[in-house]
Parts: structure tokens; sequence; C-alpha cells
């Protein structure tokens, strides 16, 4: 798969799942405290795909 290709796809996932996460609405706190955690854990797999990313690019 070309890097063009992988960029979208990654896109097009973290997309998604702002858009789930956005609909996702609870007012518990434990259930806030989850919301942040997957917020985390996302920023995390974002940084290092697009680490892959650009190592593959050679950009870094």
């Amino acid at each position: 798969m070309s890097e063009i290709a992988q960029i979208v796809l990654l896109a097009i996932a973290v997309v998604a799942l702002y858009v789930i996460s956005s609909k996702w609405q609870p007012s518990e706190p434990s259930f806030l405290g989850m919301r942040a955690s997957f917020w985390i854990g996302l920023a995390a797999a974002f940084l290092a795909a697009m680490l892959i990313v650009l190592t593959k690019l050679k950009l870094l």
C-alpha cells in the first residue's frame, strides 16, 4: 500500500473516531474519565502512526 493511501486511511479513521466520540455524551464522572482516556489513547496512536509514516517517507 502506498504511503498516500496509508495517510488517507489514517485520516479517515481519526475522523470516524471523532464522530463516534462526539455522539457519546454521558454525564457520569466515570464515563467522563473513560472518554478522557479514550482521547489520550487516540492521540498516542495517532502520534505513533504519524511517526511511522514520516519515517517511511524519510521526512524525519
